[in-house]
């Protein structure tokens, strides 16, 4: 997510907006290194390896002008046991992100869609 305006802006949901904590089926995105997961050489794909939760605190997150927020992201298998067979085809999601500035009263509404697809 780039602020390609002159002003401050507060965004959130910030894990929704980056994608982070998509979930698909069995799997989801997380931070690259965040959380602990292992590489499944016999399923050909990361997993768990301990349960993994997500909190429902709401995130909010600030971009000054002309700066970009942008991270790293792991598809991973939630479960540690009765995995799944397969990596899903593609990921995605709608989703309604709040910005503000807040030097302002205003708020708008913005609904973005992350698509992800997977690449031999």
């Amino acid at each position: 997510m780039t602020n390609s305006t002159e002003e401050l802006f507060v965004y959130n949901e910030r894990r929704e907006v980056l994608g982070y904590c998509l979930e698909s089926d069995d799997f989801i995105l997380l931070l690259k290194d965040e959380r602990p997961y292992e590489y499944n050489a016999n399923r050909g794909f990361w997993q768990a390896s301990v349960p993994i939760s997500i909190d429902a605190e709401i995130q909010t997150a600030g971009l000054s002008p002309d700066e970009t927020h942008k991270q790293s992201l792991v598809l991973v298998a939630r479960q540690i046991e009765d995995l799944p067979s397969k990596v899903p085809e593609k990921l995605e999601s709608d989703v309604t992100v709040t910005v503000s500035a807040p030097q302002k009263v205003q708020r708008t509404d913005v609904l973005m869609g992350l698509y992800a697809t997977k690449q031999d």
